[in-house]
């Protein structure tokens, strides 16, 4: 071969390897370059990230007399609900409701696969996963139970504290945190092993009607109703709060991995709306 002839077929060899390499860069761009646009396009919220827009939130309830109840049918009712949908649809968000142990809503929620909890209390723990409604969702008092012959063994103004230096089995729902006082005494070993934990307020009524818990913590609303179920409002009697009224207000909270911002503001503007109406005080009323 000559010269000549050697290099007019490197010329050409160069050329298909220039027009080759044209080629990948235009595949590159017109192909892939859309696909990671969109992937970071904003959704209807007005986030990027790869949440769906105009999506079904889920609501992670757990059954509590007065504030969920569930029927043979699996019809949901109760408080939390009416005021769950009267919230989101004022906001424009549709939901649906999954039901959960409390505990499991929580987990669900911190991984986005649960959208929405209702009256929840604010903690800096949850904060690290969860956004909250800066509104309050409802008041949520909490309080220590006990048998009306043991109540001069408490001290209503020593709270939680004092159950340290006592011998005492204390009921309480497994993943509820009933104040601030209460999640700091969980990190002492003591105080962990005085406790019972049962899965439901109806548990706790049933253990200290057979002598296996001395005291309970919870919900004002919930463990009344549970107590007068049982006929036992002469014999488990409520002691004191645990809380201030600040600290009792319970709120929305929203899964950081899969709630955008915008939606949650659009929540607190409806709950604003809501209160300012006075619808809010005829849901609350009418239960």
């Amino acid at each position: 071969m000559t010269d000549s002839n050697s290099k007019a077929s490197l010329s050409n060899a160069w050329k298909q390897s220039w027009l080759r390499c044209i080629g990948a860069m235009l595949f590159v761009f017109l192909v892939i370059s859309p696909s990671v646009s969109a992937s970071l396009s904003t959704d209807a919220a007005g986030t990027a990230s790869g949440i769906k827009k105009n999506r079904t939130l889920i609501v992670g309830v757990t059954p509590r007399p007065v504030f969920v109840n569930v029927d043979n049918q699996g019809n949901l009712d109760g408080l939390d609900i009416a005021l769950a949908k009267a919230i989101f649809a004022e906001a424009g968000l549709s939901i649906r409701f999954e039901v959960y142990p409390w505990k499991r809503i929580v987990h669900l929620l911190e991984s986005g696969d649960v959208d929405v909890a209702l009256s929840a209390s604010d903690s800096d723990q949850r904060r690290e996963f969860a956004y909250f409604s800066s509104e309050a969702f409802r008041l949520g008092h909490n309080l220590l139970f006990t048998r009306k012959e043991h109540s001069s063994l408490f001290d209503p103004n020593e709270r939680l504290q004092q159950l340290e230096g006592m011998s005492v089995r204390l009921g309480v729902q497994r993943g509820v945190s009933y104040s601030y006082e209460y999640d700091t005494l969980l990190s002492s070993a003591e105080f962990q092993r005085k406790l019972v934990v049962v899965d439901t307020p109806a548990r706790l009524v049933e253990l200290m009607l057979i002598d296996r818990v001395d005291a309970f913590l919870g919900s004002e609303r919930d463990l009344q109703t549970e107590i007068d179920k049982y006929g036992a409002h002469d014999q488990i009697v409520p002691l004191f709060y645990l809380m201030s009224d600040k600290e009792a207000s319970s709120h929305i909270m929203f899964s950081k991995a899969s709630v955008p911002t915008q939606w949650v503001e659009k929540v607190n503007q409806a709950m604003r709306s809501l209160k300012a109406s006075g619808r809010y005080d005829e849901i609350m009323k009418s239960y």
